[in-house]
């Protein structure tokens, strides 16, 4: 029996299952949508974010990624030529 994926419910067919095309698509369609950063207000943000989530803010045109160990969003980059902290995404 097919299980699904923790961070975006992807559709994980089961050795003895048949190969069912839409599943195949549906899991493309939600690569395609969860690819970089998600655009978000600040009075918007994820109220479930995941660990190493990066988001966009067009009001403050500001990006984060989620910081699960500290449970916070941390600022990413700046403005221009000046660019914030160095950071590592990494699958989980």
């Amino acid at each position: 029996m097919a299980t699904t994926t923790t961070r975006l419910g992807l559709t994980k067919p089961d050795y003895s299952d048949n190969v069912d095309i839409d599943d195949i698509n549906d899991n493309m369609d939600s690569l395609d949508v969860a690819a970089g950063a998600k655009t978000v207000t600040s009075s918007t943000r994820p109220a479930s974010p995941y660990d190493g989530q990066f988001i966009y803010e067009t009001d403050t045109q500001a990006a984060y990624v989620y910081d699960d160990s500290i449970t916070t969003w941390v600022a990413v980059g700046g403005s221009g030529s000046s660019f914030g902290p160095t950071f590592l995404l990494m699958g989980g």
